[in-house]
């Protein structure tokens, strides 16, 4: 799929394991809501519909909040009243998951939201931050492609193997930097977006800001990544490699998952 094409259609759409925007149960009534305006992406999140954060966290497959916190921030959100904000420090594990079953080896699965960050850290050359992934399986700890801080501060692309544990556990990664500039503090810095690309000769994943590729080649997946029987996305501060990330603030809006 290129960046900008048209969403896959509804009635291809696995079926998600927990309530969409605008169904009923932990979230409030509204009337209408930015993912109501958005319709036929396989999974649509804008957070503007639930009372609270732990509404959030039991509508979500599950979520982690080790070394920091996550929360809403009712202020600066796109499409008011929420914006998922997520605040972690040195080996945090912080966020929301959302699994999906794959019925047939996918073409594309596409990851898009917009961003912002207030603070960025210190990442070192031997750390990096996953802030939106998509893992090969139902969690991250099955390999995942991710967009990350690394070290300068740089966007960039990121994979890891199931063997990866997590933030003590140097495991089997690799990682692109980006060919653009790192988005400024305290505003939203737009449209991004992280894709993995499946061809019968393998699988690459690219980032975008808007409809501009961010890698220049595409990073490659390793082969224990390509046939994953289901996915996940998950949004947050996810810490890895060696070495301290210092305290990371970033906020997420307008969410799509997108499986063709």
């Amino acid at each position: 799929m290129e960046a900008g094409d048209a969403p896959s259609s509804s009635d291809t759409a696995p079926a998600s394991d927990g309530p969409l925007p605008g169904d009923a149960g932990s979230r409030m009534d509204a009337p209408s809501s930015w993912c109501s305006g958005d319709a036929g992406h396989t999974f649509c999140e804008d957070f503007d519909e639930y009372a609270n954060v732990t509404a959030l966290e039991g509508a979500w497959s599950s979520f982690q909040a080790i070394g920091g916190t996550l929360g809403f921030d009712t202020t600066n959100a796109p499409s008011p009243p929420n914006a998922l904000e997520v605040t972690g420090g040195n080996g945090a594990q912080v966020l929301v998951v959302k699994t999906f079953p794959l019925g047939s080896p996918p073409a594309s699965l596409r990851l898009d939201f917009d961003l912002r960050f207030n603070s960025t850290g210190s990442v070192g050359l031997l750390s990096a931050a996953g802030l939106a992934s998509i893992a090969f399986g139902n969690a991250l700890a099955d390999g995942y492609a991710a967009l990350a801080i690394g070290n300068g501060p740089t966007l960039a692309a990121a994979w890891a193997e199931a063997a990866d544990a997590g933030a003590s556990d140097g495991g089997t990664f690799k990682t692109s930097a980006s060919t653009g500039p790192f988005p400024a503090a305290g505003t939203w810095a737009g449209r991004y977006s992280i894709e993995v690309t499946y061809t019968s000769t393998g699988g690459c994943v690219q980032v975008y800001e808007g409809v501009t590729a961010l890698l220049s080649p595409c990073l490659a997946l390793p082969s224990r990544l390509l046939h994953p029987a289901s996915v996940a996305i998950a949004l947050g501060d996810y810490t890895g490699g060696v070495g301290n990330t210092g305290a990371i603030n970033v906020e997420f809006d307008n969410v799509t998952f997108d499986i063709k």
